[in-house]
C-alpha cells in the first residue's frame, strides 16, 4: 500500500521584551506513513529553556490541521535548563499529504508576546 507523508514543520518564534531569548526545539520535524484513514498516532514535541529566566512556551497547530491535532497541553511555563517532552494525538482522516506546522512561540513571562525578536 502507498504510504502518505504528514510533515510538521515546527516553527520557532521568540518573543521578549528588550531582552533576546534562546528558542530551543528537541524535534525538528514529524512524518507518519499512513496506510488507512482514519488514523490516529500520538507523538511529541521536545522544548527546552537554555535561558537564565523562566519562559512561557506556548503551542499553536496551524488552522489546516488545528481539527486533527490535540495536544496534552498547549501553555507551559519551564524553569532555566528545564526540558519538557508535550505529547499530542495526530488523527489523519484521508490518504493524502499534509504538510503544515506547530507553531511554537518561547516569551519571558510578562513579555509582550506581539514583540517578536527573532524567527528561526
Amino acid at each position: 500500500m502507498r504510504n502518505y507523508l504528514i510533515a510538521f514543520i515546527l516553527l520557532i518564534l521568540c518573543a521578549s521584551s528588550g531582552t533576546a531569548i534562546t528558542a530551543s526545539i528537541l524535534t525538528g520535524m514529524i512524518q507518519v506513513n499512513v496506510d488507512k484513514a482514519p488514523s490516529t498516532f500520538q507523538k511529541s514535541i521536545g522544548v527546552k529553556n537554555e535561558n537564565n529566566v523562566t519562559v512561557d512556551i506556548s503551542f499553536s497547530p496551524s488552522d489546516d490541521i488545528k481539527s486533527m491535532v490535540s495536544m496534552e497541553t498547549y501553555n507551559l511555563s519551564l524553569a532555566p535548563g528545564e526540558q519538557r517532552f508535550v505529547k499530542f494525538n495526530l488523527t489523519v482522516p484521508e490518504l493524502k499529504e499534509y504538510r503544515s506546522n506547530i507553531k511554537i512561540i518561547f516569551s519571558v513571562p510578562g513579555s509582550n508576546k506581539s514583540d517578536i525578536k527573532s524567527v528561526v
